[in-house]
Protein backbone atom coordinates (compact mmCIF):
# COMPACT_ATOMS: atom_id res chain seq x y z
CA UNK A 1 0.00 0.00 0.00
CA UNK A 2 1.44 3.24 -0.99
CA UNK A 3 2.30 5.68 2.10
CA UNK A 4 0.58 9.53 2.04
CA UNK A 5 3.95 10.92 0.46
CA UNK A 6 3.88 8.28 -2.61
CA UNK A 7 0.53 9.23 -3.22
CA UNK A 8 2.01 12.81 -3.71
CA UNK A 9 4.88 12.12 -5.33
CA UNK A 10 4.52 9.00 -7.63
CA UNK A 11 7.50 7.93 -9.24
CA UNK A 12 8.42 8.24 -13.40
CA UNK A 13 5.50 7.95 -15.13
CA UNK A 14 6.16 4.89 -17.81
CA UNK A 15 3.42 6.63 -19.85
CA UNK A 16 5.38 9.99 -20.17
CA UNK A 17 8.94 8.00 -21.32
CA UNK A 18 9.70 7.55 -17.29
CA UNK A 19 9.31 11.36 -17.24
CA UNK A 20 8.14 13.13 -13.34
CA UNK A 21 4.99 15.11 -13.65
CA UNK A 22 3.77 16.48 -10.89
CA UNK A 23 0.42 18.86 -10.53
CA UNK A 24 -0.11 22.21 -9.83
CA UNK A 25 -3.78 23.52 -9.22
CA UNK A 26 -2.88 26.90 -10.23
CA UNK A 27 -1.74 25.61 -13.45
CA UNK A 28 -4.65 23.48 -14.32
CA UNK A 29 -6.69 25.97 -13.66
CA UNK A 30 -5.12 28.63 -15.69
CA UNK A 31 -5.07 25.98 -18.48
CA UNK A 32 -8.26 24.96 -18.58
CA UNK A 33 -9.84 28.58 -18.24
CA UNK A 34 -7.30 29.92 -21.28
CA UNK A 35 -8.80 26.54 -23.56
CA UNK A 36 -12.48 27.24 -22.49
CA UNK A 37 -12.06 31.00 -23.15
CA UNK A 38 -11.18 30.56 -26.76
CA UNK A 39 -13.19 27.76 -28.02
CA UNK A 40 -14.41 29.20 -31.07
CA UNK A 41 -17.77 28.40 -29.71
CA UNK A 42 -17.95 29.43 -26.42
CA UNK A 43 -18.59 33.17 -25.46
CA UNK A 44 -15.70 33.73 -23.23
CA UNK A 45 -18.35 35.92 -20.95
CA UNK A 46 -19.94 32.72 -20.51
CA UNK A 47 -16.78 30.74 -18.77
CA UNK A 48 -16.93 31.65 -14.79
CA UNK A 49 -13.74 31.73 -12.63
CA UNK A 50 -13.90 30.37 -9.02
CA UNK A 51 -14.50 33.01 -6.32
CA UNK A 52 -10.49 33.40 -4.45
CA UNK A 53 -12.14 31.18 -1.75
CA UNK A 54 -13.48 28.82 -4.43
CA UNK A 55 -17.21 27.56 -5.05
CA UNK A 56 -18.57 27.61 -2.07
CA UNK A 57 -21.83 24.75 -3.23
CA UNK A 58 -18.67 22.38 -3.49
CA UNK A 59 -17.83 21.08 -0.22
CA UNK A 60 -16.99 17.92 1.30
CA UNK A 61 -20.77 17.30 2.56
CA UNK A 62 -22.23 18.46 -0.64
CA UNK A 63 -20.27 15.93 -2.42
CA UNK A 64 -20.80 13.06 -0.26
CA UNK A 65 -24.78 13.72 -0.02
CA UNK A 66 -24.33 12.42 -3.75
CA UNK A 67 -22.02 9.70 -3.12
CA UNK A 68 -18.47 11.30 -4.04
CA UNK A 69 -15.78 10.87 -1.82
CA UNK A 70 -12.59 12.81 -2.57
CA UNK A 71 -9.06 13.68 -0.92
CA UNK A 72 -8.64 17.59 0.33
CA UNK A 73 -6.41 18.25 -2.70
CA UNK A 74 -9.25 16.84 -5.20
CA UNK A 75 -11.41 18.81 -3.50
CA UNK A 76 -9.57 22.37 -3.55
CA UNK A 77 -9.31 21.62 -7.20
CA UNK A 78 -13.24 20.82 -7.81
CA UNK A 79 -13.90 24.35 -6.14
CA UNK A 80 -11.41 25.88 -8.03
CA UNK A 81 -11.99 24.87 -11.72
CA UNK A 82 -13.62 27.22 -14.06
CA UNK A 83 -16.64 26.57 -15.15
CA UNK A 84 -19.00 26.84 -18.65
CA UNK A 85 -22.16 28.40 -18.30
CA UNK A 86 -25.31 26.22 -20.06
CA UNK A 87 -26.25 22.96 -20.66
CA UNK A 88 -23.44 20.23 -21.65
CA UNK A 89 -21.08 22.67 -23.18
CA UNK A 90 -18.84 20.63 -25.15
CA UNK A 91 -15.46 20.91 -25.48
CA UNK A 92 -14.30 18.19 -28.28
CA UNK A 93 -17.60 16.44 -30.56
CA UNK A 94 -19.69 14.84 -27.81
CA UNK A 95 -17.62 15.55 -24.91
CA UNK A 96 -18.46 18.73 -22.32
CA UNK A 97 -16.76 19.45 -18.71
CA UNK A 98 -18.86 18.07 -15.56
CA UNK A 99 -20.08 21.38 -13.82
CA UNK A 100 -19.53 20.19 -9.90
CA UNK A 101 -21.84 22.59 -8.68
CA UNK A 102 -24.79 21.50 -10.61
CA UNK A 103 -23.77 17.61 -9.64
CA UNK A 104 -23.92 19.03 -6.30
CA UNK A 105 -27.13 19.89 -6.43
CA UNK A 106 -28.71 16.75 -7.87
CA UNK A 107 -28.88 15.76 -4.37
CA UNK A 108 -32.67 14.02 -3.13
CA UNK A 109 -33.41 14.83 -6.71
CA UNK A 110 -36.17 12.19 -8.34
CA UNK A 111 -34.19 11.91 -11.65
CA UNK A 112 -30.74 12.35 -12.64
CA UNK A 113 -28.64 12.72 -15.50
CA UNK A 114 -27.90 9.17 -16.91
CA UNK A 115 -24.38 10.35 -17.29
CA UNK A 116 -23.92 11.35 -13.88
CA UNK A 117 -23.82 7.57 -12.76
CA UNK A 118 -20.30 7.71 -13.96
CA UNK A 119 -19.21 9.98 -11.18
CA UNK A 120 -20.78 8.16 -7.91
CA UNK A 121 -18.16 6.09 -5.89
CA UNK A 122 -18.47 2.19 -6.77
CA UNK A 123 -20.93 2.41 -9.13
CA UNK A 124 -18.64 1.23 -12.20
CA UNK A 125 -15.15 1.27 -10.31
CA UNK A 126 -13.27 2.44 -6.89
CA UNK A 127 -11.55 5.34 -8.21
CA UNK A 128 -8.66 6.48 -6.14
CA UNK A 129 -10.06 9.46 -4.09
CA UNK A 130 -7.52 11.53 -5.39
CA UNK A 131 -8.46 11.19 -8.94
CA UNK A 132 -11.66 13.49 -9.86
CA UNK A 133 -13.61 12.84 -13.51
CA UNK A 134 -13.17 16.09 -16.05
CA UNK A 135 -15.65 15.53 -18.24
CA UNK A 136 -18.53 13.25 -19.73
CA UNK A 137 -21.15 13.38 -22.41
CA UNK A 138 -24.63 12.65 -22.71
CA UNK A 139 -23.82 9.45 -25.06
CA UNK A 140 -21.75 6.97 -25.66
CA UNK A 141 -19.64 8.51 -28.10
CA UNK A 142 -17.62 10.80 -25.66
CA UNK A 143 -14.60 10.89 -23.61
CA UNK A 144 -14.72 10.71 -19.86
CA UNK A 145 -11.17 11.75 -18.71
CA UNK A 146 -10.34 11.47 -15.44
CA UNK A 147 -7.89 13.96 -13.85
CA UNK A 148 -5.46 12.12 -11.74
CA UNK A 149 -4.64 14.87 -8.43
CA UNK A 150 -0.90 13.26 -7.69
CA UNK A 151 0.60 14.46 -10.75
CA UNK A 152 -1.86 16.84 -12.98
CA UNK A 153 -2.42 13.92 -16.04
CA UNK A 154 -5.94 13.00 -17.78
CA UNK A 155 -6.63 9.89 -18.59
CA UNK A 156 -9.47 8.42 -20.86
CA UNK A 157 -11.67 6.28 -18.72
CA UNK A 158 -13.06 3.03 -20.90
CA UNK A 159 -17.09 1.86 -19.44
CA UNK A 160 -16.69 -0.90 -21.95
CA UNK A 161 -13.43 -2.11 -20.66
CA UNK A 162 -9.55 -1.45 -21.98
CA UNK A 163 -9.19 -1.18 -25.21
CA UNK A 164 -6.55 -4.30 -25.57
CA UNK A 165 -7.42 -7.61 -25.42
CA UNK A 166 -4.31 -8.40 -22.96
CA UNK A 167 -3.96 -4.54 -21.55
CA UNK A 168 -0.42 -3.74 -20.56
CA UNK A 169 0.77 -3.46 -17.53
CA UNK A 170 2.69 -0.42 -16.73
CA UNK A 171 2.67 0.07 -13.50
CA UNK A 172 3.36 -2.05 -10.99
CA UNK A 173 0.26 -3.72 -8.99
CA UNK A 174 1.17 -1.20 -5.36
CA UNK A 175 1.63 1.96 -7.84
CA UNK A 176 -1.31 4.56 -6.72
CA UNK A 177 -1.57 4.69 -10.32
CA UNK A 178 -2.42 0.94 -11.32
CA UNK A 179 -6.62 1.89 -12.10
CA UNK A 180 -5.29 3.32 -15.42
CA UNK A 181 -3.62 -0.28 -16.80
CA UNK A 182 -7.21 -1.89 -14.91
CA UNK A 183 -9.91 0.68 -16.87
CA UNK A 184 -8.35 3.09 -18.66
CA UNK A 185 -6.83 3.16 -22.52
CA UNK A 186 -3.15 3.25 -22.83
CA UNK A 187 -2.51 7.16 -23.17
CA UNK A 188 -2.57 9.39 -19.93
CA UNK A 189 -1.67 13.22 -21.19
CA UNK A 190 -0.35 16.34 -18.74
CA UNK A 191 -3.41 18.44 -18.67
CA UNK A 192 -1.58 21.34 -20.91
CA UNK A 193 -0.24 18.95 -23.14
CA UNK A 194 -4.00 17.51 -23.85
CA UNK A 195 -4.81 20.70 -23.96
CA UNK A 196 -2.72 22.01 -26.46
CA UNK A 197 -3.35 19.21 -28.71
CA UNK A 198 -6.93 19.74 -28.88
CA UNK A 199 -6.29 23.18 -29.43
CA UNK A 200 -4.72 22.50 -32.62
CA UNK A 201 -7.12 19.96 -33.52
CA UNK A 202 -9.60 22.72 -33.67
CA UNK A 203 -6.86 24.73 -36.04
CA UNK A 204 -6.46 22.12 -38.00
CA UNK A 205 -9.66 21.55 -39.08
CA UNK A 206 -10.78 25.02 -39.90
CA UNK A 207 -12.97 25.66 -36.69
CA UNK A 208 -10.78 28.16 -35.18
CA UNK A 209 -11.97 31.11 -36.98
CA UNK A 210 -15.73 30.36 -36.99
CA UNK A 211 -16.62 33.53 -35.04
CA UNK A 212 -20.01 33.59 -33.16
CA UNK A 213 -23.00 33.34 -35.09
CA UNK A 214 -21.40 32.64 -38.21
CA UNK A 215 -22.33 28.94 -37.70
CA UNK A 216 -24.40 27.08 -35.65
CA UNK A 217 -23.14 25.25 -32.56
CA UNK A 218 -24.80 22.14 -33.76
CA UNK A 219 -23.44 21.95 -36.97
CA UNK A 220 -19.79 22.65 -35.65
CA UNK A 221 -20.52 19.78 -33.33
CA UNK A 222 -21.14 17.55 -35.61
CA UNK A 223 -18.39 17.98 -37.72
CA UNK A 224 -16.18 15.52 -38.36
CA UNK A 225 -12.57 15.33 -36.59
CA UNK A 226 -10.88 12.96 -34.27
CA UNK A 227 -9.64 13.91 -31.16
CA UNK A 228 -8.22 11.33 -29.64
Amino acid sequence: MATPEELRKPGPDPRLFYQWATCSRENIVTALTAFYKNLPHIDALLVHDAPPDGWPDITADSLARVGIYKTEEALELLRHLPYIEGSHPWITPETFPIDYRAVVATAGAARIPAWFQTLKDGTFHDFPPWVVQLTTSSDRDGDNYMLDTTDGTLTKFIITGTVCFEPIAEYADEDPRKWRDLWCDDRTYRVEKLLEKWKEKYQKSGLADVSQGRKETEAIRKTEFDFC
